[in-house]
């Protein structure tokens, strides 16, 4: 589901529609995928609003769950409305490169007794996690096969002019190229820009 207009970008990183044709080409082989337009449709840019979205599409006794990386749930508390987001989905949080499990810690949305949960799974080496968020909804901790792949490093190599092959499906590598995305835009890579929301 990529993003219409994420408000804590500085700049767009790419065009919407090209963004969102990108995401349909990547998944285009695997029928486990569906494309989301939402965001497209509903204007909505803000989580919480895309959340709501996507319940109200398929009605109020869906189960959403929200995936994203370690480092931007513990980014959460910047979001629009952070402590609403957290009892209106679940979430699913992936252990990335350059963080661990107990990093989760530092997240003031955990149930106090989460806390115990995290150390002592962390010293018998469990790879996943199941915890109660402070709005009452399920957060699943996730470590998975480490592959040092995001957005930004993609971005930052087809602005250094250097090969993403393998890191995309051709047919996305292809679509940049042939569009000119990313490679001559110092703005529209900025790395310092927060990864969501």
């Amino acid at each position: 589901m990529p993003s219409y207009a994420p408000p804590l970008k500085i700049r767009e990183l790419a065009d919407p529609q090209k963004r969102l044709d990108m995401v349909r080409m990547a998944v285009s082989q695997n029928p486990a995928f569906e494309v989301s337009d939402v965001e497209f449709k509903k204007g909505a840019s803000y989580s919480l609003h895309t959340v709501r979205a996507v319940k109200e599409d398929f009605s109020d006794n869906v189960e959403t769950f929200f995936i994203l990386g370690m480092d931007a749930f513990l980014d959460l508390d910047k979001w629009h409305m952070p402590e609403e987001l957290v009892r209106e989905t679940h979430f699913i949080v992936v252990v990335r490169p350059g963080w661990v499990m107990t990093d989760i810690l530092k997240s003031p949305y955990l149930e106090n007794s989460a806390r115990q949960t995290i150390r002592k799974a962390a010293m018998e080496g469990k790879g996943a996690l199941s915890l109660t968020l402070t709005g009452g909804k399920n957060l699943h901790v996730l470590e998975i096969t480490r592959l040092d792949v995001s957005a930004t490093r993609i971005r930052k190599l087809l602005r250094d002019g250097k090969s993403v092959k393998y890191l995309l499906p051709e047919n996305v590598e292809s679509f940049i190229i042939t569009n000119g995305l990313y490679r001559n835009n110092p703005d529209a890579n900025n790395l310092d820009a927060p990864s969501r929301e």
